[in-house]
C-alpha cells in the first residue's frame, strides 16, 4: 500500500495515541472509544511502536478523536512524515502505518541494558560537580536523535554541522537549559548520559570547556528502573 504522505500528531512531544491512552480520564473512557472506533486496532507483538496517520486517517482523527483528545492534553504539534524515511513498516491499512522501534546495533552497544525514568532521576539527591566536555562528546557520533518519522536515525554531530537541514532539533537545542546538569552513570568503562543531551550539545556549540553534571551510582538503578 503507498502512502504520498504521513503524519504525526504529538502531545507536549509524545505520541498522541500513547499519551491519550496513558493520561486518559475514566470520564471520557466511553467517549475517546466511540470516537477511535473507526480506526482498526493491529494486533502486533509485545513491542514498541510508533503509530503514523495516513491523509485519510489524518482528516477523519481531526473530525473525532482530536476533539476528545483536546480536552485533556495540550501543545498539540502535527508532523508531516516522508514515508520513505519511517523504517520498516510492520503494519498498515488505509488509515494510518506503524513502524516497530527498534534499537540499532550502533546504540546496543554502548547502551544502558536497563530502561528508566527521567523523571526518577531527577528526583535524586545527588550532588552536582563538573567534567571536561571532552569526555561526554563520544555521544555526538552516536544516534541518539531522530528525525523525519523515523527512529535512532540522527546523530548530535549532524545537528551541529548542519543546523539549517535539522532546525528542528538545532531549535531544540538551543532552547535547554543550562541551570540543569546532566546527569550521568559509568556504562561499559564511559561516562552514558541518563538525561541531557542537548545541554551537552548546547553546551559544545556555545564553545564551553566544562559541563555541569551529576554523577548517578550504579547502585540508585532500582531507584529509577521503569
Amino acid at each position: 500500500m503507498e502512502h504520498k504522505k504521513l503524519y504525526r500528531y504529538t502531545s507536549n512531544k509524545e505520541g498522541v495515541f500513547s499519551a491519550g491512552k496513558r493520561l486518559l480520564p475514566e470520564s471520557l473512557g466511553d467517549e475517546a472509544l466511540e470516537a477511535r472506533k473507526w480506526m482498526p486496532k493491529p494486533q502486533l507483538p509485545e513491542g514498541d511502536y510508533r503509530f503514523f496517520l495516513t491523509e485519510k486517517g489524518k482528516n477523519q482523527y481531526e473530525r473525532t478523536l482530536f476533539k476528545v483528545h483536546q480536552k485533556y492534553l495540550s501543545n498539540f504539534e502535527c508532523e508531516e512524515i516522508d514515508p520513505q524515511k519511517i523504517g520498516n513498516v510492520v503494519y498498515e491499512d488505509e488509515w494510518q502505518v506503524v513502524i516497530k522501534k527498534e534499537i540499532p546495533k550502533t546504540i546496543k552497544e554502548v547502551g544502558f541494558d536497563f530502561s528508566w525514568d527521567e523523571k526518577k532521576v531527577w528526583q535524586l539527591d545527588i550532588p552536582v560537580t563538573e567534567m571536561d566536555i571532552t569526555e561526554l562528546i563520544w555521544h555526538f557520533d552516536i544516534p541518539f536523535l531522530w528525525e523525519g518519522g523515523g527512529i535512532y536515525n540522527l546523530t548530535p554531530q549532524d545537528v551541529i554541522d548542519d543546523k539549517e537541514r535539522h532546525i528542528s532539533e538545532y531549535e531544540r537545542t538551543m532552547k535547554a537549559d543550562l541551570v540543569h546538569p546532566i546527569d550521568i552513570m559509568e556504562n561499559k568503562g564511559r561516562w552514558l548520559i541518563l538525561d541531557g543531551l542537548h545541554r551537552l550539545m548546547k553546551a559544545s556549540i556555545l564553545g564551553m570547556k566544562k559541563v555541569k553534571v551529576r554523577i548517578i551510582p550504579r547502585d540508585k538503578i532500582p531507584e529509577i528502573t521503569i
